[in-house]
Order: structure tokens, then sequence, then C-alpha cells
């Protein structure tokens, strides 16, 4: 264990320091977000009239593979996908910018041809009921437990200081200190998603839980609500990666477990009753508590 640690660690040093990766890193990132950069500037242009559809998640919800999934589906259909969450994040360019403005935003987020996927976090875009938007969440208590463990381990070879700072910071905590600690901000994002998104006739709500349980059907339902009518052959593909079983749970992977309940493992029982007096709300929402109040 301390030698994959060491290892990783001098990694990500050279990729700080070594001025090709850099490089690299950059060209990298303008290809792969050549569409944002175009549409960010009011040049990418699109003849496809699906449409548009807003993919709203969190951290720690199979945000990335559910994001690669949905934007080959749009793709199949000829739509474009746009990430503004990882052109910001990957770029380092302030996501305030377009964010924080209304009249940005309704410049930016075109009404046909775009599936914006994803936003880990509410953005108050204009207009909201005018478009298909997909809600998909996982039970907070799992979010913050799983958080801890990329925030500590499985993010160790980003060079990025940002992640750097909360890896240092997490394996100074312990994980019931962590999830405390972290517990304001997600039920902020919680709240703000219970209050401006859940229940409206123009919302989809799917969970995390759905998914990794039965993914055919959770796939049937999303795509159905979109309007998403892919090939056969790409169902096949996507089929074919939805293998969520862990053998043996390791820290430092990416998919390290999945299955729902995992706070109940994971966190003392103390951690457990705070999570559910402070979630009391968002969880009786979102069906994940039989009691308390609605958001």
């Amino acid at each position: 264990m301390e030698t994959k640690m060491l290892a990783s660690s001098i990694k990500s040093s050279l990729k700080k320091i070594h001025p090709v990766y850099s490089l690299w890193t950059k060209t990298k990132n303008r290809e792969k977000f050549s569409n944002e950069s175009l549409l960010l500037k009011g040049q990418h242009k699109t003849e496809n009239q699906h449409p548009t559809a807003l993919v709203f998640t969190s951290h720690k919800c199979a945000s990335v593979y559910v994001a690669k999934i949905l934007k080959d589906s749009a793709r199949d259909v000829g739509m474009t996908p746009i990430d503004l969450d990882g052109y910001f994040w990957d770029t380092g360019k302030p996501e305030s910018e377009v964010y924080a403005d209304q009249n940005r935003l309704e410049e930016v987020i075109k009404p046909v041809g775009y599936l914006y996927c994803p936003f880990r976090k509410f953005i108050d875009i204009p207009k909201l009921e005018k478009y298909r938007i997909l809600l998909m969440l996982r039970d907070p208590r799992d979010v913050l437990t799983s958080l801890y463990f990329s925030s500590a381990y499985s993010h160790a070879d980003s060079p990025a200081l940002g992640v750097v700072k909360d890896r240092q910071k997490a394996l100074g905590q312990t994980i019931d200190e962590f999830v405390i600690d972290k517990s304001d901000l997600y039920l902020q994002r919680y709240h703000q998603y219970c209050q401006n998104l859940f229940g409206k006739p123009n919302v989809l709500f799917v969970k995390y839980e759905e998914m990794v349980t039965d993914f055919n059907t959770w796939f049937n339902k999303v795509t159905d609500f979109l309007e998403l009518n892919v090939s056969q052959k790409l169902v096949n593909q996507i089929a074919s990666t939805a293998d969520f079983k862990v053998e043996k749970e390791d820290i430092y992977a990416h998919k390290r477990q999945v299955m729902p309940g995992e706070h109940k493992r994971k966190l003392k029982p103390e951690t457990i009753s705070l999570l559910n007096l402070k979630f009391q709300e968002v969880l009786s929402t979102l069906d994940y508590a039989k009691t308390g109040q609605k958001c």
C-alpha cells in the first residue's frame, strides 16, 4: 500500500512540474472541449432540432459514467453534448462568469439540439420549465461516505491543486469527521434540488440506486423521457458496460463500492443519527426515509 501511494505521489509531482505534460494537457483540453469553447464564444452551430435536455446530478452519483452514456446517446441522435462543468474544471476558467449571469446563461443554453450534461449542483437557468430535465440523485448519506474515499484515496493521481488540498484535509480526518464537515454543503445542494426541480412536470427524478440494481429499466426510463431514440447497436454497447459488481473493495479504485446503504457499514451510529436529523426533509422528499417533513 505504501509503495502504491509513493508511486502515485511521484507521478502527481511529475505531472505538475513537467512542461511537456502541461502543454499536452492544454492541447487535450482544447480538443476535448472544443464544442464548449465555441458555444461560449457564440460560434457553435447545429441543425439538429431535438429539444434540448438538461441533466442535474451530484458528485458520487456515478455522474462520470452516466454523463458518458447519455452523451453517447445524444450523439447517436445527432445532438451535441455540452459539459460546462467539465470545461470549467479542466480549463480553470471561472464558472461564475456564466453560471451567475442570467443573460449569459440564456445565451449559452440553447432551446434545441443540445444535451447539457452533467450539472453537479443546481444552476438557476432562465425558463427552466422549457426544457426536459433529468435529475439523478443518490442517498446523500451514501454520497458523503463515498466522497470521503474518493477525496482521500482514489483521486490521488490528480495534480490539481484543489484535489491535493482536499486529499490532505481528508487524510487528516476520520470518515465521520469528514462527512459531518461536508454535510452542510451537500444539504444545501440537495435542498436546492428539492425546491427548484423535484416534482416539476418537466423533470424526471431517478435514483442512483435504481441504476445499479436494475440498469435496463433505468436506462429505458431515462431515454424514453429524454426522447433519445438510440440505435440498438448503441443500446447493446451501453448494456455491456453496465457492470456494477465489485469483487473486492479497493479504496484506491474509482469504482470502489456501489451498493446502496454504505453509510450504515462505514459510519458510527451517532454520525448516522446526526445525518438522519440534518437531512430529514430531503430524505423524506426523495423517499429515502419514511418520516420527516417535506422540503
